[in-house]
C-alpha cells in the first residue's frame, strides 16, 4: 500500500507568442461573429428573390467598419481596465493590442474577398459563409492541439461553427433586427 500524496504537475507556462496568440484568435472569434450578425442582417431584410442592397464595395466597407469599431471599441476597455487593474510591463499592452487587431483585420480581409470578387448577387451568400468557416477552423484546430482525433475534431469544429451561428442570431433577435 501507498500512503504518498500525489501532486498534479503544474500546467506549462506559456511563452508571450502562445499569449499573443490566444489574443489575436480570441479577437478574431470575436469579430467574426458580429461581422457575421450584421451580415445576416442584410440576407434576413431583403426580400425573396431579391439581391442585397449592399453589395461589393458597399459590403466590404460595412465589413471593415464594423471591424475597426469594434475592435477600437475593444482596445478602448482594454487599455483603460488595463491600467486600473493589470502590470505587465511597458511593452506588453502594445503587443497584445497589435495582436487583437491582427486578429479582426485577418477576419475583415477574408469576408471581404467574396465582395470584391463575387458577383453582386452572390457576395452577400457567399460573405456570409466566411465567418463560419474561420469559426469552424478554429474549434478544429483547438480540438485537434487538444488531442481529439480528425473525426472528433471535425465534429467540434461543425458545433463551433453551429453555435457562432446561433449567437449571431440571438446578438439579432435581442437587438431587434
Amino acid at each position: 500500500m501507498n500512503d504518498a500524496i500525489t501532486v498534479p504537475e503544474a500546467p506549462p507556462t506559456r511563452s508571450l507568442d502562445h499569449h499573443l496568440l490566444h489574443e489575436a484568435t480570441t479577437m478574431a472569434l470575436y469579430v467574426a461573429i458580429v461581422v457575421e450578425a450584421a451580415l445576416l442582417t442584410l440576407w434576413i431584410n431583403q426580400g425573396p428573390g431579391e439581391r442585397s442592397e449592399v453589395h461589393g464595395v458597399e459590403l466590404v466597407a460595412l465589413i471593415w467598419g464594423t471591424t475597426i469599431g469594434l475592435a477600437l471599441a475593444h482596445l478602448f476597455a482594454f487599455r483603460l481596465a488595463g491600467r486600473a487593474f493589470v502590470y505587465e510591463g511597458t511593452n506588453s499592452h502594445g503587443r497584445v493590442a497589435a495582436a487583437q487587431l491582427a486578429g479582426a483585420a485577418a477576419v475583415a480581409a477574408l469576408c471581404s474577398i467574396p465582395g470584391l470578387f463575387a458577383s453582386d448577387a452572390n457576395d452577400l451568400p457567399f460573405s456570409l459563409y466566411v465567418p463560419e468557416i474561420i469559426i469552424g477552423v478554429a474549434g478544429y484546430l483547438t480540438a485537434r492541439t487538444s488531442g481529439s482525433s480528425k473525426v472528433w475534431a471535425l465534429a467540434i469544429g461543425v458545433g463551433a461553427s453551429a453555435l457562432g451561428l446561433l449567437i449571431a442570431m440571438a446578438k439579432n433577435v435581442l437587438g431587434g433586427h
